[in-house]
């Protein structure tokens, strides 16, 4: 068994069906909403290197996309924009999504892996005991920053609608942001 894993990989994916024609995916999915929360704390906790900024900034189209009013606390902070990082999560699942064939891709929502080891095995066909459970969740974040709560819940309910509504519905049917531990201001002025 040979792994790799990296959300780089998703810029390869069609490449990588094609060429190795026997390999299987996992994509390990999550809502919009908690991504969008991790992404925004990520960028916060942890130093990010000259290469690494220049990715982002590619991922996250800063010099395509500006920040609205409704974004200034993104804006002040270095941080890209809604339709940046939402287009990104959209554009990256859509791509797996839509490039994998069926049988050959196991999607598992990133809340799950643990409870989903056994389906994970049985999907790459080796034994449960070669996967470490206490590996499944090693990048958690470092400290919860809470900028989702400082932006205008409508705004942010109207991006998440134009890239991330479709993949949503499909699969976090049951999450939307009343059900999420922050909780966006509803009385934030929009421009």
């Amino acid at each position: 068994l040979e792994l790799e894993s990296s959300l780089l990989t998703n810029l390869l994916v069609d490449i990588l069906v094609t060429e190795f024609n026997q390999a299987k995916f996992i994509l390990t999915i999550r809502d919009c909403y908690s991504w969008l929360d991790s992404a925004i704390n990520s960028e916060l906790n942890r130093p990010v290197t000259y290469s690494w900024q220049k990715w982002l900034d590619f991922a996250f189209k800063a010099k395509q996309l500006k920040h609205s009013q409704a974004e200034k606390i993104l804006a002040e902070h270095g941080l890209y924009t809604l339709d940046g990082y939402l287009s990104y999560w959209a554009s990256c699942n859509r791509n797996v999504l839509t490039t994998v064939p069926e049988d050959r891709l196991l999607i598992v929502k990133t809340h799950e892996i643990t409870q989903s080891i056994d389906k994970i095995a049985a999907f790459l066909e080796i034994p449960r005991e070669s996967l470490d459970v206490a590996q499944s969740h090693s990048y958690r974040g470092l400290k919860q920053h809470g900028f989702l709560s400082k932006i205008d819940r409508d705004f942010l309910e109207e991006k998440v609608n134009t890239h991330c509504r479709e993949i949503m519905v499909k699969y976090f049917p049951e999450i939307s942001l009343q059900h999420l531990h922050f909780q966006p201001s509803k009385n934030i002025s929009r421009l």
